[in-house]
């Protein structure tokens, strides 16, 4: 207090020494002074408290942000590697479909041939059968000539003519 009036601590102008009458007799100048000291240090602890809050949200968004980053990149990377992927893909089934169609070509040609040789053995069948019968009917007549002549007595168109 000076001249009576109490001074407000919130003031700017506020010196602490004037309340605690610094120049007291026995050492009690040294005990305000180290309050004033370990008040002063409250006080430069509690600054650089919301200095240090202050700044934790900034490293907090700095954080993120970094976190931000290194998602992206991860995100590109995976976006690079799924057009390999799909690039890749894409080439098998091209090869796939290119040996799908030689397969079926291959087929129908087989196919064709298989055909062809059906037809050439239903030809070879059928002309067999046809020789096998004439061969059938050759032989019976000769069977039969040959039977009618062993009942003639063999002599034939010779006898015929006396």
């Amino acid at each position: 207090m000076t001249n009576g009036t109490a001074r407000n601590p919130i003031d700017e102008n506020y010196d602490i020494s004037e309340e605690t009458n610094v120049g007291k007799v026995n050492g009690v100048g040294k005990r305000a002074s180290a309050s004033i000291g370990a008040h002063l240090a409250r006080k430069s602890i509690s600054e650089d408290r919301v200095r240090q809050s202050s700044d934790q949200p900034n490293l907090e968004v700095e954080a993120l942000a970094k976190e931000r980053d290194t998602l992206q990149e991860e995100i590109a990377q995976v976006r690079k590697s799924l057009e390999d992927v799909q690039e890749k893909h894409k080439e098998e089934l091209s090869n796939v479909r290119e040996q799908l169609a030689v397969t079926h070509g291959e087929k129908e040609q087989a196919e064709t041939q298989y055909r062809n040789l059906l037809g050439k053995v239903s030809t070879i069948r059928s002309q067999l059968g046809e020789r096998l019968k004439a061969d059938a009917v050759r032989n019976y007549t000769d069977l039969v000539n040959s039977d009618a002549d062993a009942r003639t007595g063999g002599s034939g168109p010779s006898e015929d003519q006396n």
